[in-house]
């Protein structure tokens, strides 16, 4: 017999030692504990900075200005007043949950930006549009210190610095995506005030003399603002005439040819300016020319604004040239702006405080360095200045040390804060996290995780906190974010407990989720999201699911086998992205993947890319067809079938059977994909047809009543597409159909599937002459002996299948202990049933051989094998009497055969539903033997068979009504005499034998 890898190859999955397992066990143990301190540390430092603002608040608001407010001199008033402001404001806005980014919080104090840049520069024509309305929005300001009222340019810079702390270029990516009514806003007040600065500009032109020097600078700029207007108006407008133009050949070689003067032009300006602004200190320049070269810098901004408006208005081009242009066209224009904004001010002190303020997240750092100066100052000014009395001049010196502790803390904190990066990347890393979504998933868990130790108090909080808990209490979260996290940890950790065979730690956190009521409800509620942006929650929530289902219970969820159901309604609607990990092979060849082996082993043996190895969260794995929503339901029923009272709620389902036993076809389409569903559909319809008790024979009868599954599963064996992974549970799940009466006439009708299961059970694999798998042939012969139980029918039909010798091979598998069972119950039926039809077939040859061995294996076997011998012995001592002599005494004797039938009657009082027929197999061997051989009577009764007959006549018992039991119901009923009527037939025979004169005390075997 041929293995596996006759069957389709040879797998080997290697085992992770226990050593590895609780290494890596240990290591996300250990990186989980250390995060969770950092979390404390930093939670501690920003609660100890709240305890030291509190009391310096009560302090100035107590002492100070409340006893010693005539006494303070207007500096140290002001200051503790503005502390006290600055205090009360944080003190009254301490809403953790709602002050997310704009206020006090030390966890979003500090900002990193380099993550939207690196996109800018992957995907430029993305920022087209970003960067014109940005330009457009920012030129604006340029212009008022040209006014008379010049000072507010001041005020609107520090207004439109603030905005830009404010405005994250991922959400700002998000608004260019968003319907174009909101950009349509903010394009109109841009808008807006280009026109109101134009007017004041021909208000100001009016006022001014033609041959003055201010008019003709004022014409410039208002050229300016009209350059402008039309920017605003291509990006607001979008005409489809002038997309058409710009999308043309001479349009984009155009727009091209524009874009590179414009990089040409704004480098020159960006190092033009500063050289002529340096030499004009030394050689006096007039004044005209400078504001001229002033000016012609500032039309750098309109010209570039309106040449990347033209480029949001074109289709996107692949080729590198031009996203290498559009990519430095980018870091000159921005380089511009910032040069800008620096004008305003003077000097680069303006773009110092742009970089910081998009650096900074909240308020939490700068009133931090406002708390630390005002009290520094004031602390020197009480040292160089000690005009105060000794109990004020002590109160006051408390009051700033206890504000310099408070902003000194937050500092630290928000320092601290930083290097929590180190220990969540290694988190994500430890736990199985993987790619950019498991990186935000704990950062979510470790902002969380501050959020409740600064809600619920340190110590108490500490006992809490774990990524395990934090994953099940955001499954039922308001927040889309939290969900996802939560369910992305969950299927990370199930796994990875999944993949190092830990056990008690998977039952743990299983047992945790199901305990939820809220979390089961809120996971089961994804699973009908079917909006297109919620894919990847679902498609996380349906794998969570699936592991999870064991444990579930369909009757505590209301409405889950709806929600489940309509998973495999979803067809392929995976998240982009697909790749199959067959396909990725195929593209590599033995030898590149020799010299990458060595590469990366290489680069493992340098410190710094171990280092970075640490740091660094691996990529996501691909997506394989087992990822799709139809196979993860079906998987989820499958898990969930394993209770009884599930199945009880899969039966009364509506269409449920129906839809799963569609799958089972392959169509035209991806091939894999279909696989995939084919096979998860044939492993359910299985799981669901081995289901024992009552539920069990509803199920079977609605899946061999439903008009499809039949033509399906045979078109599955027929089919050249179809392996042997499919067979087996189609054979199986034939086998189990045909235990109901119906279905077995339905199934023999059938001459596709009894073809199948006879090539199966004892054809080759092929010209080869091997056989298939054992548990293929095991699942055939299993259909094949059920399909032969009470009909004849059936038997002549497997027994006139062309190309086999079937008595012979089943003869020869008594011999083997795999197949022993399987044949017997097959030849056993056929016996039974077709007697003439093997006597034509020239069975009594093979009969007669079979017979010896049959006695000689129901000596060494029990239960449920030693049921089916011996009923194959009854049988072919009913066809071959003759032959029963030779079997008795050639190996073991008849009086040890004798004590060994008695024995079994003994035990088997209480007959067991798992071979329910033993005592009646017993009886009617009995019957058979004395009725061709009445001498033997004797060696029956001096070996205490009819005391057993009494006993088991007495006994009577409603499991041997059946066959067949399939859990605690039976599921073929016993079509013979009732058992007492038997065993009144086998006391007969005893009381009418006469023992012959000749016969011979057999209780020693003849050698």
């Amino acid at each position: 017999m041929a293995s596996l890898a006759a069957a389709g190859g040879e797998v080997s999955i290697p085992m992770p030692s226990m050593a590895v397992k609780k290494r890596r066990k240990s290591a996300a143990a250990v990186q989980e504990r250390r995060l969770n301190g950092f979390v404390l540390f930093v939670a501690f430092g920003e609660w100890a900075g709240n305890a030291f603002g509190t009391l310096a608040f009560l302090w100035a608001t107590v002492v100070l200005l409340g006893g010693y407010c005539t006494s303070l001199k207007p500096v140290d008033f002001w200051i503790a007043t503005a502390m006290i402001f600055i205090e009360a404001f944080r003190m009254f806005s301490r809403n953790y949950r709602l002050d997310d980014q704009s206020m006090f919080r030390t966890t979003r104090a500090i900002r990193a930006i380099s993550a939207p840049f690196v996109r800018m520069l992957v995907h430029p024509q993305e920022w087209n549009e970003l960067a014109g309305i940005m330009g457009s929005s920012i030129y604006p300001v340029t212009f008022l210190q040209r006014l008379p009222f010049g000072y507010l340019a001041n005020i609107m810079m520090a207004a439109l610095l603030l905005f830009m702390s404010k405005l994250q270029f991922p959400g700002a990516l998000r608004l260019m995506s968003r319907p174009r009514r909101y950009r349509r806003l903010l394009l109109w007040a841009v808008l807006a005030a280009l026109i109101i600065i134009a007017a004041l500009l021909i208000s100001s032109l009016v006022k001014t003399l033609p041959q003055d020097d201010v008019h003709f600078v004022y014409g410039f700029q208002l050229a300016a603002i009209l350059v402008q207007v039309v920017a605003v108006l291509l990006l607001n407008f979008r005409l489809p005439s002038i997309c058409g133009l710009v999308d043309s050949c001479c349009g984009r070689k155009l727009l091209s040819l524009a874009k590179v003067v414009m990089v040409i032009y704004l480098l020159g300006n960006l190092v033009f300016w500063p050289s002529v602004k340096i030499a004009s200190v030394y050689y006096s320049l007039p004044f005209l020319y400078l504001e001229l070269l002033e000016l012609q810098s500032l039309l750098c901004l309109p010209f570039a604004t309106l040449v990347l408006s033209l480029g949001s208005l074109q289709t996107p081009a692949n080729s590198p040239s031009s996203q290498l242009t559009d990519i430095t066209l980018h870091i000159c224009f921005f380089g511009q702006l910032v040069s800008s904004l620096a004008m305003i001010g003077s000097d680069l002190r303006a773009t110092a405080v742009m970089l910081v303020a998009l650096l900074i997240g909240n308020l939490q750092i700068p009133g931090a360095i406002t708390r630390i100066m005002l009290s520094s100052f004031g602390l020197g000014s009480l040292h160089n200045n000690k005009k105060y009395e000794d109990k004020l001049l002590k109160s006051m010196e408390a009051f700033y040390v206890l504000t310099l502790c408070q902003g000194t803390l937050y500092i630290v904190a928000c320092i601290s804060h930083i290097f929590s990066f180190f220990l969540r990347r290694s988190l994500a890393r430890q736990s199985g996290l993987r790619g950019k979504r498991g990186s935000r998933a704990v950062d979510l868990y470790y902002h969380c995780a501050y959020l409740k130790c600064m809600e619920t108090g340190i110590l108490a909080a500490g006992k809490e906190i774990g990524l395990a808990s934090f994953a099940v209490e955001s499954l039922s979260s308001g927040s889309r974010k939290e969900q996802l996290a939560g369910v992305l940890i969950l299927d990370s950790l199930l796994q990875q407990r999944e993949e190092l065979f830990l056990k008690t730690e998977r039952e743990e956190l299983v047992s945790r989720i199901s305990c939820s009521s809220k979390a089961v409800y809120a996971l089961i509620s994804m699973l009908g999201w079917t909006n297109l942006q919620d894919r990847e929650i679902r498609l996380l929530a349906a794998k969570v699911t699936a592991k999870l289902a064991g444990s579930l219970r369909v009757s505590a969820t209301p409405g889950m086998l709806k929600l489940v159901s309509s998973l495999l309604d979803a067809g392929d609607q995976r998240p982009t992205g697909l790749t199959s990990p067959k396909d990725v092979g195929d593209n590599k060849s033995p030898g590149n993947s020799r010299i990458k082996r060595r590469r990366h082993d290489s680069y493992v043996s340098r410190p710094w890319w171990q280092v970075k190895e640490r740091w660094t969260v691996p990529a996501e794995p691909p997506l394989t067809h087992q990822d799709s929503f139809p196979v993860l339901g079906m998987l989820i029923l499958e898990s969930l079938a394993s209770d009884h009272d599930n199945c009880a709620e899969i039966c009364r389902a509506t269409d449920l059977i129906s839809k799963i036993t569609g799958f089972i076809s392959y169509t035209s389409g991806n091939f894999l994909q279909q696989k995939a569903v084919v096979y998860s559909s044939l492993s359910l319809v299985r799981r669901l047809a081995i289901t024992g008790g009552k539920i069990g024979m509803l199920l079977r009868q609605q899946l061999w009543e439903d008009p499809f599954l039949l033509d399906n599963l045979a078109g599955m064996l027929e089919d050249s597409r179809s392996s042997i992974k499919a067979w087996e549970p189609a054979m199986d799940i034939i086998a189990k159909l045909a235990l109901a009466e119906g279905a077995r006439k339905e199934i023999g009708s059938n001459k596709v599937i009894i073809g199948k299961l006879m090539h199966a059970f004892l054809g080759r694999y092929g010209p080869t002459n091997m056989h298939y798998c054992h548990e293929l042939r095991l699942a055939a012969g299993e259909a094949l002996a059920n399909l032969a139980i009470e009909n004849p029918a059936n038997c002549l039909v497997i027994l006139e299948e062309p190309g086999y010798k079937l008595i012979k091979d089943l003869k020869d598998m008594l011999w083997h202990e795999k197949y022993r069972y399987v044949a017997a119950t097959l030849l056993q039926n056929l016996c039974a049933h077709s007697r003439d039809k093997m006597h034509t077939l020239g069975a009594n040859e093979h009969l007669s051989y079979a017979l010896p061995v049959v006695m000689e294996k129901c000596m060494a076997v029990e239960g449920k094998q030693m049921e089916t011998l011996i009923g194959l012995a009854s049988q072919i001592c009913n066809i071959i009497p003759e032959c029963v002599v030779h079997s008795l005494e050639s190996h073991h004797g008849v009086s040890p055969f004798v004590q060994k039938l008695v024995s079994v009657l003994h035990a088997n009082k209480k007959p067991s539903p798992e071979y329910p027929r033993m005592r009646r197999m017993i009886v009617e061997l009995i019957i058979s033997i004395i009725e061709s051989h009445p001498h033997y009577t004797t060696i029956f009764l001096e070996g205490g068979m009819m005391k057993a007959l009494s006993k088991i006549e007495s006994i009577p018992s409603k499991v041997e009504r059946y066959r067949v039991f399939l859990g605690n119901a039976g599921v073929v009923l016993e079509s013979g005499l009732p058992l007492p009527i038997i065993v009144a037939r086998a006391k007969g025979l005893f009381d009418s034998a006469t023992p012959t004169a000749g016969s011979h005390h057999w209780s020693q075997p003849i050698l």
